[in-house]
């Protein structure tokens, strides 16, 4: 038998550690929008490879933040994308159906960032 268990943690942070995972949420949601912006039809890992060239000349605190968190938003945009185009696939035969294209993250969003692991080495 296969038992499946969950661990839920609350998080009580000071206040430099919410500002850092303020940051870090706002890394996320501006680089979903940077990559969603570009519209170039490539993969996650294509577009880390662009955004490590553009993130030199045009966003300065980038130094600040995890090298995950674009990655991690990267790949969820580019998950959002075969998600909806395997529905989008399925929608010509089941009319019922309806998918969503992915859009761009308002600000106050308010929806949870990915970070792999605490090991900065997982997400290389």
């Amino acid at each position: 038998m296969l038992i499946n268990q969950a661990y839920r943690y609350e998080l009580k942070p000071n206040n430099v550690q919410e500002t850092l995972l303020a940051k870090h949420a706002g890394t996320a949601r501006f680089a979903w929008n940077w990559a969603l912006a570009q519209n170039n039809n490539t993969n996650a890992i294509a577009q880390h490879r662009e955004w490590n060239v553009w993130k030199r000349e045009n966003v300065p605190w980038w130094t600040e933040i995890s090298k995950c968190v674009p990655q991690e938003a990267f790949r969820d945009l580019d998950r959002a994308f075969s998600n909806f185009f395997s529905i989008w696939r399925e929608a010509k035969t089941n009319p019922s159906l309806r998918a969503r294209i992915a859009r761009s993250k308002p600000r106050k969003d308010g929806k949870p960032y990915g970070y792999p692991q605490v090991q900065e080495e997982r997400c290389a």
